[in-house]
């Protein structure tokens, strides 16, 4: 064969296959996929599943003090049964026993926080009330959380060092409170029934604790916590499990925080009025089941419920319109937004199977976001997950 033949039949070939790389590549961009939660999430640690029977305690429970540390209370199983008698009579004052640890999620290492344990034996005289709520405050020193004693079982709010010293207590309003830190020494109680209804708690020196009696000495505390978290954000939904079509977020100024938290517990006269109002519109038969907002108050998470065609069908039933579409399945997804509702998207889904009942089964649970506000954390068949969680532009 003559060299000119040769390099013409080469030069074809050789076009030939950037012709085929090309047409696959397009293909392969263009092929719809399937956004599984389990895939762009990373698994952090197994944890127990839960009781079945509600009035048990979960057998751990998981709270980020950092995005890197979590903490992890493991009751004994002991908690479980010795006392299950008291539930319907005399309930006997013995402690709780357990484990309170912190993961280090970049090393994979686990430590044991001796103190803070024998601190929470010693403060929690219910085996079957678990403590929970744990919250660091944002320096890193102090603890706050809640334990359940006394013969109503209402929540009782408590605080530390993280090294166990320093410990406080004090009494809560059983109709409603919110506790969250001013800064990382003061913490701020919102009561519904008390008289007056704001508290700042100094961890630091008990005798420095105030009383704000008046409406300028509680907007000026709420004004000083504004300076690094000027706007408070309300999403009455996540309140209220069912909604679909579109959801509603409110904006206020966070000096109207008091107003509107008593209001919602029915004690003020008028709820305050929000700066900003936006309609969110949920995905088309989306049913909100839970959702969160950032602790940096910008970014919103969705837990929705709804049916939806496999892509693969869907992408074929757009170019060959006599192509049938199978039918819906079912499925459990995750969605986020800017708190204005733009750049809203999926994170991924989880198939959700239909109960006896014929309703969509729960696969996601303790929807949580990491303290960076751009992870969030979910349980989803005894294991914990962190996925990236950024709006899109």
């Amino acid at each position: 064969m003559e060299p000119t033949k040769r390099k013409r039949r080469t030069w074809r070939a050789g076009v030939g296959m950037i012709a085929v790389a090309l047409v696959v590549v397009t293909i392969w961009r263009a092929w719809p996929r399937e956004r599984l939660l389990i895939e762009v999430a990373r698994p952090i640690v197994k944890v127990e599943p839960e009781w079945s029977n509600y009035s048990d305690p979960e057998n751990e429970e998981t709270y980020w003090l950092t995005s890197n540390q979590l903490l992890i209370v493991t009751p004994d199983q002991n908690n479980r049964d010795r006392d299950r008698h008291d539930l319907y009579g005399n309930y006997a004052q013995k402690t709780w026993q357990g484990s309170a640890d912190i993961l280090n999620t970049k090393t994979h290492t686990r430590s044991h926080l001796s103190a803070l344990t024998d601190l929470i034996e010693r403060t929690t005289v219910r085996p079957m009330w678990r403590p929970d709520r744990f919250e660091l405050s944002p320096d890193g020193t102090w603890i706050q959380w809640q334990t359940y004693s006394g013969s109503d079982g209402w929540p009782l709010p408590r605080a530390a060092r993280l090294d166990g010293t320093h410990y406080r207590e004090w009494f809560r309003d059983k109709r409603g409170q919110e506790n969250f830190f001013l800064d990382s020494r003061h913490i701020c109680q919102i009561e519904a029934n008390a008289q007056p209804s704001m508290k700042v708690r100094d961890l630091q020196s008990p005798n420095q604790d105030k009383k704000c009696s008046t409406p300028e000495q509680t907007d000026a505390v709420l004004a000083q916590y504004a300076l690094h978290q000027p706007l408070y954000i309300d999403v009455p939904a996540f309140d209220d499990e069912g909604a679909s079509g579109e959801v509603e977020v409110d904006t206020y100024r966070m000096q109207a925080r008091l107003q509107l938290r008593l209001s919602s517990w029915g004690r003020a006269h008028q709820s305050p009025k929000p700066l900003l109002v936006k309609k969110i519109v949920l995905p088309t038969g989306a049913k909100l089941r839970s959702g969160g907002i950032s602790p940096q108050q910008q970014s919103l998470c969705f837990d929705l419920h709804m049916s939806r065609t496999p892509p693969l069908f869907d992408w074929l039933h757009r170019i060959i319109p006599a192509f049938a579409i199978r039918p819906a399945v079912t499925t459990e997804t995750l969605w986020m937004s800017r708190t204005d509702g733009a750049g809203m998207h999926e994170i991924g889904y989880v198939p959700a199977p239909l109960d006896e009942n014929g309703d969509q089964a729960q696969q996601i649970r303790h929807l949580e976001w990491l303290p960076d506000g751009k992870q969030i954390s979910f349980i989803y068949r005894d294991t914990l997950y962190v996925v990236p969680a950024v709006p899109e532009k």
